[in-house]
């Protein structure tokens, strides 16, 4: 997952650039921040066997982000943009 847009705090400092990889630190560093919207880059349709791929990525990513609402949220999201590429 990349992202689509830059992350910027509230006095427009560049936390994030376009492109960015969303790690598991990247996650962590925008959760201690406070930051609770990201835009992800993607709308390639995808077939059933990578969709599940990616769903069970998504699944391990977050399983180690805690059980922060945020975090949940986000997760079941991204799940659902999987659900609506798969072609």
């Amino acid at each position: 997952m990349v992202l689509a847009q830059p992350v910027v705090n509230e006095t427009g400092v560049t936390l994030a650039a376009v492109g960015s990889e969303l790690t598991e630190r990247l996650l962590r560093r925008f959760e201690k921040m406070e930051i609770e919207v990201v835009w992800i880059e993607s709308d390639d349709p995808v077939d059933k066997a990578l969709a599940e791929q990616m769903k069970k990525k998504i699944e391990a990513r977050f399983a180690r982000a805690g059980k922060s609402t945020l975090w949940q949220d986000l997760k079941e999201l991204l799940l659902e943009r999987v659900d609506q590429r798969v072609k």
